[in-house]
């Protein structure tokens, strides 16, 4: 994704659910065992290491993440 932002202004946002919500209405158990959770940290890492210059991640609700990084 980062190859073919716009440098200036492009950007990726992604909505996520976090670990929090395991086990909520969210993500429910067994559907919560199947998938990955990252903690705000650990989310914000990625892209910098798929080369991302920019990234943040903000609590939209204290079960969901919004990752908005940019090149």
């Amino acid at each position: 994704m980062r190859r073919v932002l716009d440098p200036p202004g492009g950007r990726i946002a992604i909505f996520t659910t976090a670990p929090d919500a395991k086990g909520s209405p969210a993500a429910p158990y067994p559907l919560a065992t199947r998938g990955h959770f990252y903690t705000d940290e650990e989310l914000a890492a990625l892209p910098y290491e798929a080369g991302f210059a920019r990234s943040h991640v903000t609590r939209t609700h204290e079960w969901a993440q919004l990752l908005v990084a940019q090149p």
